[in-house]
């Protein structure tokens, strides 16, 4: 297992509908990070599942657990779009996992190939501290986060998303339809609580309009 403490995360990936539960989302990142050297060269890649519970610190025996969260991650499809060298606006989808096996104790996962030559070269991308999203205990708090991770400046001292249509939030918040139907009730269970999640655990100072 390598030792790497983030991961180069594409915007494609960051802005994604959270379908996932907080350990889910915290594990693709890891298997991302620990691929991301390879994607140009292997189709497939492998991490022992010892070491990637211990990197998730995730302390349960419980297998079962590790084997639903990665077919989540095969279930959740992930879209982008985005601008060629040549102008040319380029639109696609693909699973966030294309395929993952577990046997005598490895884990074996791999990318469809038009995404992983997208995750390994984005244009635009977020850098995951890796150990950093271990503390949160909100998976809303986590993907607001990178979010935000997502919109830092060059100088990475200042950043700003665009006004987001709630519709697009509740998606990218993974809240289903009819769950805070008020903005006040959102506000209440969503924005506020992940706002001082983020503030208390990370050294950003996030505010929302």
């Amino acid at each position: 297992m390598n030792n790497k403490k983030e991961v180069i995360k594409a915007s494609a990936a960051v802005q994604v509908q959270n379908k996932m539960t907080l350990l889910q989302r915290r594990a693709w990142n890891i298997l991302l990070a620990h691929a991301y050297d390879e994607l140009p060269t292997e189709e497939w890649h492998h991490i022992g599942v010892h070491d990637l519970m211990q990197v998730l610190e995730f302390h349960s025996k419980n297998e079962d657990y590790l084997k639903d969260a990665l077919e989540a991650l095969v279930g959740c499809k992930v879209k982008w779009n985005v601008l060629d060298k040549d102008g040319t606006a380029i639109w696609g989808v693909a699973a966030l996992l294309a395929e993952a096996e577990i046997k005598a104790g490895v884990c074996t996962y791999a990318y469809g190939p038009k995404f992983r030559s997208l995750l390994y070269n984005p244009k635009m991308y977020a850098r995951v501290c890796l150990s950093l999203q271990n503390r949160f205990d909100s998976k809303h708090a986590l993907a607001l986060w990178e979010l935000c991770i997502d919109y830092l400046g060059a100088e990475r001292d200042y950043g700003e998303t665009p006004f987001i249509s709630l519709e697009h939030f509740r998606e990218l918040m993974g809240i289903t339809e009819g769950m805070y139907p008020t903005f006040k009730r959102l506000s209440e269970k969503v924005i506020n609580p992940a706002l001082a999640e983020i503030n208390r655990l990370s050294d950003f100072r996030v505010t929302v309009e």
